[in-house]
């Protein structure tokens, strides 16, 4: 586990540095937090991309396609997208805040001005997936949908269609 700070653990007790499998990244107080931002911008950050194409390729009804391209141009990708993407649901009401700290981080470390706020959308996304009637309801170790990239895809654009309606106007 990454740790900055004026004083490395290892150095008051390296044993215990060892146990917590800690290692020192910078003097600098706030790095080790930096760098946690940092790699959740490519983790969750691309787990959200990730659920935003599949769930829009699920209501365009080319899902298999989008599986296909990703399979001959990014099999990686893909292979990280249905390990990973499964696993939110039960987690999204928490990474709603951490988007938002992510942007913040970007914005007043990163200078990204314009380029934070894609992470304020990207915290909207884990909101609207935990405000959802089915997927928010998942919880860790007793899940009942969302359980494959298809089945969170599929029931997250039945959602969205859901909401879109109620927000149409009468006719």
């Amino acid at each position: 586990m990454p740790a900055s700070g004026r004083y490395p653990l290892a150095e008051a007790c390296a044993e215990l540095a060892e146990t917590l499998n800690m290692r020192h990244i910078s003097p600098e107080v706030g790095a080790a937090s930096g760098l946690k931002m940092c790699f959740a911008t490519a983790t969750k950050g691309f787990m959200g991309l990730g659920i935003q194409a599949f769930t829009t390729a699920s209501a365009l009804g080319v899902v298999g396609e989008l599986r296909r391209e990703m399979r001959e141009a990014a099999p990686g990708l893909l292979d990280f997208a249905e390990a990973s993407i499964p696993l939110v649901p039960p987690k999204s009401y928490r990474w709603v805040r951490e988007m938002e700290e992510i942007s913040d981080t970007h914005r007043d470390e990163g200078g990204f001005d314009a380029g934070a706020d894609v992470f304020r959308a990207m915290a909207e996304l884990y909101r609207i997936m935990a405000e959802d009637p089915v997927l928010g309801a998942e919880k860790v170790g007793d899940r009942r949908a969302g359980e494959s990239v298809d089945g969170l895809a599929a029931a997250l654009a039945e959602g969205l269609a859901g909401r879109k309606k109620k927000s149409l106007p009468a006719a």
